[in-house]
């Protein structure tokens, strides 16, 4: 009769002790993970969906010049933030820049002229958006192209 009290008290220790370690991986998992404070208005969180809703026009003519949209999100310096984009054929440039300089981008790309402080890559498949954040504070995740286009872009972490 012993053996069996000792056998569910191991037992249950050793449950006790996987459901710590669950938890334990689980927080670390969302301490990578972002909350973004503002999203296209576009966004289906469900999917990840997103268009590139905000427009320019320029020149003589009153030309498109460039379709953008963001997602703005607080960081910790040093925090490793890890996304999956995907644009379906679709060459889109993106961005991580402090917030501080979105209110710049903003009024240049309304003036079709673009010029940013940061490293701009693109994409045109599923791809892996890897970034550390250089310091703490808000931060401005930008997408955009020069060619208009409407269709869906993904955004998934």
């Amino acid at each position: 009769m012993m053996v069996l009290r000792l056998g569910r008290n191991l037992v249950l220790f050793v449950i006790l002790i996987s459901i710590t370690v669950a938890q334990v991986n689980d927080v670390s998992a969302q301490a990578n993970q972002i909350k973004f404070i503002r999203t296209p208005l576009s966004y289906n969180p469900q999917i990840g969906s997103f268009t590139l809703g905000e427009q320019a026009y320029g020149g003589d003519l009153g030309n498109f010049c460039l379709g953008y949209d963001y997602f703005t999100f607080n960081a910790t310096a040093g925090q490793a933030v890890s996304f999956q984009v995907d644009s379906p054929g679709q060459i889109i440039y993106y961005a991580i820049i402090n917030a501080s300089q979105f209110p710049g981008f903003n009024a240049a790309a309304q003036n079709c002229y673009l010029r940013l402080n940061s490293p701009i890559q693109d994409f045109n498949s599923k791809t892996s958006l890897n970034w550390t954040a250089p310091g703490s504070g808000q931060f401005v995740l930008l997408f955009y192209t020069r060619t208009y286009f409407t269709r869906p872009l993904y955004l998934t972490q």
